[in-house]
């Protein structure tokens, strides 16, 4: 099997309790107000401070290429830091002015989150202060070429507390799109002075030993994002398959209401009901995630460990088509 799986193990030592407990205080919270709209997660080329000097060169449709549903809180644009998430020769050969690279070969953000030889909170900790990200830093705004990696990066600092991140719907196209001046020239940040983080959101992760129990007591409903054909080969029993291309294709987001239609399409419940998504390699997951918490639903978690645990940890042997199916 994968080395994902050899590396990765089902601790079974805390003990268990019922995920509703964990999601009580927002599932009460649901059952008095309408589902929220946050899609000001996302950021609009036109968001960013250093395209309003071309304002008025830019096509509308270029500099605000996603409709807000929802109210945008104003922020101060001069202590807004915007991260390319390219490798660091696609970063030198174009990227937004002023935008810093945090490439995977700097920090893998990719990696599981809170368990052994996995991000902990003093590196993520580390890397941002040293990046400029500081108790004054008014937003962060994340890109990348396919929304994949940015919406990674956003559940990582979500869980370890960040607040006012934002992803670039439509990425390095969209800002490609708009005619906008590209920058070679390597920007080094200056380190923050302090950074305090929020506590960790661990309720958003699931860890192998609840989503047993939640399985098996049928505590949740069980989101797959990963492609049809890997579903159709082998997935968690009860899973709904919602691909990831009908959340986002090409960095560029579904709306609120048709991520809506989409759900109530594959019958997921967005109204009562815990939910926890996986994937994989936690890439296409993370994006679930994004979108489906864009949409308002609270009591979200993603199995970060992925299909390849969940084969470790019930599987004795599968047949040759399928393991060679989880290994792409």
């Amino acid at each position: 099997m994968s080395r994902c799986l050899s590396r990765i193990g089902c601790s079974f030592k805390r003990s268990l309790i019922p995920r509703h407990n964990r999601f009580q205080i927002s599932l009460t919270l649901r059952s008095t107000r309408r589902i929220t709209d946050r899609s000001f997660r996302l950021a609009n080329v036109g968001d960013l401070a250093v395209a309003q000097e071309f304002k008025d060169n830019v096509p509308p449709e270029h500099f605000v290429t996603f409709h807000h549903t929802s109210d945008i809180v104003e922020r101060d644009l001069e202590k807004q830091v915007v991260i390319d998430l390219s490798h660091e020769q696609g970063y030198k050969r174009g990227h937004i002015s002023g935008a810093l690279n945090l490439p995977l070969e700097k920090f893998d953000f990719c990696r599981l989150v809170d368990t052994i030889g996995g991000i902990t909170q003093d590196e993520i900790y580390g890397v941002f202060r040293d990046m400029g990200v500081g108790n004054d830093t008014s937003e962060i705004i994340l890109y990348d070429n396919s929304g994949l990696l940015a919406c990674r990066l956003w559940f990582v600092l979500r869980y370890f507390g960040f607040q006012n991140v934002r992803i670039l719907n439509g990425g390095w196209r969209a800002w490609l799109r708009a005619g906008l001046p590209v920058d070679e020239k390597t920007t080094v940040p200056t380190p923050a002075k302090s950074l305090d983080l929020k506590p960790k959101r661990d309720h958003i992760v699931t860890k192998p030993s609840q989503m047993m129990f939640d399985h098996e007591h049928e505590t949740s409903q069980i989101i797959d994002t990963r492609r049809s054909d890997a579903f159709q080969t082998y997935h968690i029993p009860r899973a709904i398959n919602v691909p990831v291309k009908s959340l986002m294709q090409d960095g560029e987001f579904a709306t609120v209401k048709d991520i809506h239609d989409l759900l109530a399409d594959k019958g997921v419940n967005t109204e009562d009901r815990n939910t926890i998504i996986y994937s994989s390699k936690g890439l296409t997951s993370s994006v679930g995630y994004f979108c489906f918490t864009m949409a308002g639903l609270d009591a979200v978690s993603v199995y970060d460990q992925g299909i390849y645990n969940w084969v470790s940890n019930t599987e004795n042997k599968l047949p040759q088509d399928v393991e060679d199916q989880l290994r792409r």
